[in-house]
């Protein structure tokens, strides 16, 4: 049995060329001082089943390798992380949680509306934080600078389907149990953002209930030494 050199197949010795490639077979050597393969022998390619139209000759020592074009092309240049980018961000916005807004306005209420300030009792004592009342808690009962009473709501999200009725309601427990008919009383809500369905129940009642939204954002400022 001979091996191919080119492809390693085997086939019976006698044969001038590869059934496989058609690569020419290895002569059998003639003598020790003289013996010497034959190299680099065109031969038409093998017969297949079907008539080949042209017969193409093959040099089967030299094979051209063909290389991807596309490994050639550089890496796409990475953007130094150190680089500028073309527009300047503005102050980074955070988001905060009702809870966290609502304990911002009860130690601030001044945020809300100049001169607003907690509601305090007879005493002096500032009880309208949480302040209880037959139809919910408030969560800030407040006076503004005439000295009339502000209900102050911050709900949750999931509460904003029923912040009209139930604020509504706890502006009527105030002015009937603490303010009296003869002072007005209103309400302050914030939120983040205001359903449209949320917003035509509102302007019914725009008088007494206003919506107030909020930005926080964080801006660093340098120091003197």
């Amino acid at each position: 049995m001979i091996a191919c050199k080119a492809c390693n197949t085997r086939f019976a010795a006698g044969h001038r060329a590869c059934p496989n490639c058609g690569r020419s077979a290895p002569a059998a050597p003639r003598d020790a001082a003289g013996a010497e393969s034959k190299r680099n022998v065109r031969l038409p390619l093998a017969a297949s089943s079907k008539p080949a139209k042209k017969e193409v000759d093959l040099e089967l020592e030299d094979v051209a390798v063909v290389e991807d074009p596309t490994l050639d092309e550089p890496e796409p240049r990475k953007r130094s992380a150190r680089a500028r980018p073309s527009r300047e961000p503005g102050p980074t916005v955070l988001n905060l949680s009702p809870v966290q807004v609502r304990t911002l306005v009860v130690e601030q209420p001044a945020l809300l509306e100049s001169g607003l300030r907690i509601y305090t009792d007879e005493n002096g004592d500032p009880v309208g934080i949480d302040f209880p009342t037959a139809v919910g808690d408030i969560d800030l009962l407040a006076r503004d600078r005439a000295g009339h009473f502000v209900v102050v709501s911050v709900p949750a999200p999931s509460e904003l389907d029923q912040v009209v009725p139930e604020t509504l309601r706890r502006v009527g427990w105030v002015t009937k149990h603490l303010a009296g008919r003869q002072r007005p009383v209103r309400a302050i809500v914030v939120a983040e953002r205001l359903p449209e369905d949320v917003a035509y129940a509102a302007a019914a009642v725009s008088g007494t209930l206003t919506f107030k939204t909020f930005r926080v954002a964080l801006t660093f400022h340098d120091l003197e030494i």
